[in-house]
Parts: C-alpha cells; structure tokens; sequence
C-alpha cells in the first residue's frame, strides 16, 4: 500500500534546484541527474 507524503519541505532538506552536482564526478549518475534537473518544470 502506498504510504501519503507532505509536500511541505522539511528544515533539513535542501530544495531539487538548490542541489549542486559535482560534475567532475565519474559516477554515471550524475548525468542523468543534470538532465532530469533540466527537463523538470520550474513551478513559481
């Protein structure tokens, strides 16, 4: 059963755009990561 979340950010989490991605990194993910973060909407 899914379990319900609050969209309400917490004090301990950072927001997805104010992540820093090292791109010197080697790890495959971090690619993907930069293009989700690009292909998201921006919602103000």
């Amino acid at each position: 059963m899914r379990k319900g979340y609050s969209t309400q950010l917490r004090f301990d989490t950072v927001p997805i755009k104010d992540v820093e991605l090292n791109l010197e990194c080697r790890d495959a993910i971090v690619p993907v990561l930069r293009a989700l973060e690009l292909c998201m909407p921006t919602v103000s």
